[in-house]
C-alpha cells in the first residue's frame, strides 16, 4: 500500500514537468512584436454587396526578419479636411477570433472595417464621407494614415473592425 502512495507524488511531479514548458510557447515569445517603424499599411479600397461594405487594409513588413501582431487595430475615420468624424464609432468585430500572427516579407496580414451601406433605422443610404483612415496597430500608440481617391460612405452606427488575420477579406 505504501508503494502506491509513493508513486502518486512522483507521477504528479512528472506531469507538471511535461506540461510546464511547451517548446511552442518559448518559440512564439522569442519573436518580437512588430514595431511601428517596421510596418507598412495599405488601404485596399472598398468592396461589398447586399447592404454591407468592407474597407480593406493590409500590413506589410518593412525590412528583414519576422515580428508579430495580435489583436484589433484602432481606427479613426477622417473627413475631407483630415478632421476626425466623431459621431462614427468603430467597434470590435468579435465574430473573428484574436490570434497572434507572424508578419514577414511576402506574407502580409489583413483586417477590414465592415459597415452598412444603408442606415438600419431609416433604410436611407449612408452619406458620411470618410476620406482617410488613421489606424493604430494593435498595442501601439502612433498611428499610420491611409486613404483613397474617392470617399467611402459610412453611417454613424454599425462599423466593426476585425483583428489582424492571415487572409484577405
Amino acid at each position: 500500500m505504501r508503494a502506491r502512495y509513493a508513486v502518486l507524488p512522483l507521477a504528479a511531479t512528472a506531469a507538471l514537468a511535461v506540461t510546464g514548458a511547451a517548446p511552442a510557447t518559448t518559440h512564439d515569445k522569442s519573436i518580437p512584436r512588430c514595431g511601428i517603424e517596421k510596418l507598412r499599411l495599405d488601404y485596399l479600397g472598398e468592396q461589398g454587396a447586399a447592404g454591407t461594405m468592407f474597407s480593406n487594409f493590409r500590413y506589410r513588413k518593412r525590412g528583414k526578419g519576422t515580428c508579430t501582431l495580435r489583436g484589433f487595430p484602432r481606427a479613426a475615420l477622417l473627413g475631407k479636411n483630415g478632421n476626425k468624424l466623431k459621431k462614427i464609432k468603430v467597434k470590435h468585430d468579435k465574430s473573428v477570433k484574436v490570434r497572434t500572427r507572424k508578419l514577414f516579407k511576402g506574407h502580409p496580414l489583413y483586417f477590414h472595417i465592415r459597415h452598412p451601406s444603408f442606415d438600419p433605422k431609416t433604410t436611407k443610404p449612408c452619406t458620411r464621407q470618410v476620406w482617410r483612415f488613421k489606424i493604430k496597430a494593435p498595442g501601439h500608440t502612433r498611428a499610420l494614415t491611409v486613404g483613397g481617391g474617392q470617399p467611402a460612405l459610412y453611417c454613424n452606427a454599425g462599423a466593426k473592425i476585425t483583428p489582424v488575420k492571415k487572409t484577405a477579406p
